[in-house]
């Protein structure tokens, strides 16, 4: 049980398992599983001339979005890599990045311990300060796939998670086997990790993600513990030390103090925290990887821009601004062929963009969730050079869990000719 093969197969198993029986799904809430290694993945990137002649790219984007019918997948979750800031991982992310912003897919994956300089996440406390180990050398790639605007469509979530405890007769019976009984050793260090089964953090903010869907139809209520962050009932394990006294192995392969969980957010990634002594944890940051551009602050257009720069790397919106750049593409698509003008396409789009909008600036954090918008606005025009062709700029400003900042989002998508009259 404790080799390491096993224990990775284990942990993809165990993984999805969490997902699959924490998703309440239904016609409009569907779980699909690509069975791929992280060598096929890289296999597949290096094969292909460029990023849209993937194999990754036809399934996730020509064959849903990109075709009359399709199901747009809303997010991916990847467990077949731990991303660190060496360069394949970064090369790779940056692939994902190109097919995720295409696609309007956000995808959602862990971080590895090496990002941080680490071999174990149990070390994350150490280092003075986490912006320094960022500045090195060794993170050039990977701060330049940090400045690539795609890269907000990428969110890498840690630490590890327990699993399961160890199996025994009592307390963690294994299924079919009552009296078997997980042996850890004689003088087994039950402080270290390497006798407790851990897993891919990415699934914990999936489950995050399906039940904010199935509540609210919307993506943004994933943070916090009033506000959707909240996961619970996680495994641990107690045992008695060598002092006699009792002890648990906490859920999250770290205690994350508040402190640390600010600069991972600063960094761009997304931490799970544990409840000291309970058996919860919860996420409160919600950053992509990207790290927006600076504008002058002083003056207000530039707050503005920075306000929405930052806004736009944020996970629960980007994952609610795909979803509608998403409708809008597949309801636009159903007028090819018809003889519609930048005006009628525009007033399509906003009405539609209304059904979403609250004017109600005192209403229930319930209603807000349902209504994720506080106001939106759709602009078309033709494209110049290009008769009937069109591109729309889509503009969003949330409500929910808007943090005292109130900004616009802002989508380009290019619209389809209408027919050519005859």
């Amino acid at each position: 049980l404790h080799l390491p093969a096993f224990q990775a197969l284990e942990a993809h198993w165990r993984g999805l398992a969490y997902l699959v029986m924490s998703t309440k799904t239904s016609d409009n809430l569907i779980l699909r599983v690509l069975d791929c290694s992280y060598d096929e993945v890289k296999a597949d990137f290096k094969k292909a001339t460029d990023w849209d002649q993937t194999a990754l790219f036809k399934k996730v984007y020509t064959q849903e979005y990109g075709t009359l019918g399709g199901k747009p997948y809303g997010v991916m979750i990847g467990d077949f890599a731990q991303f660190s800031a060496a360069k394949p991982d970064v090369d790779a992310l940056e692939r994902m990045a190109q097919i995720a912003a295409a696609s309007h897919c956000p995808f959602v994956s862990s971080a590895s311990p090496h990002m941080f300089g680490l071999t174990s996440f149990t070390d994350l406390n150490k280092p003075t300060s986490l912006k320094k180990v960022f500045n090195g050398l060794d993170y050039l790639d990977y701060n330049s796939l940090r400045s690539f605007t795609d890269s907000r469509y990428v969110s890498l979530v840690l630490p590890h998670v327990l699993l399961r405890a160890p199996y025994d007769a009592v307390n963690n019976p294994a299924d079919g086997f009552d009296d078997f009984e997980e042996t850890l050793g004689a003088g087994a260090d039950l402080r270290s990790d390497k006798y407790f089964l851990w897993g891919n953090p990415a699934y914990y903010e999936a489950a995050l993600i399906t039940d904010a869907f199935y509540t609210y139809n919307w993506l943004a209520a994933i943070r916090g513990e009033q506000g959707g962050g909240l996961i619970a009932n996680l495994p641990v394990f107690t045992y008695t030390t060598d002092a006699g006294e009792q002890a648990m192995k906490i859920p999250t392969q770290v205690m994350i103090p508040d402190r640390r969980e600010g600069e991972l957010n600063d960094l761009g990634f997304i931490a799970i925290c544990n409840r000291k002594l309970t058996n919860q944890a919860v996420v409160f940051g919600g950053k992509t990887i990207h790290n927006p551009p600076k504008w002058e602050n002083s003056t207000l257009a530039g707050q503005m821009a920075n306000s929405s720069e930052a806004l736009s790397a944020t996970l629960p919106y980007m994952l609610n601004a795909a979803r509608i750049a998403q409708y809008i593409k597949v309801m636009l698509r159903d007028t090819v062929g018809s003889f519609q003008t930048a005006g009628t396409l525009q007033n399509m789009v906003n009405a539609w963009l209304g059904t979403l909008v609250l004017l109600d600036d005192e209403a229930q954090q319930s209603v807000k969730a349902r209504y994720p918008l506080r106001n939106a606005r759709a602009d078309v025009q033709e494209i110049p050079g290009k008769p009937g062709y069109y591109t729309a700029t889509v503009y969003l400003q949330p409500f929910f869990q808007l943090e005292a900042i109130d900004v616009t989002i802002s989508l380009v998508a290019e619209l389809p000719p209408p027919a050519v009259a005859a």
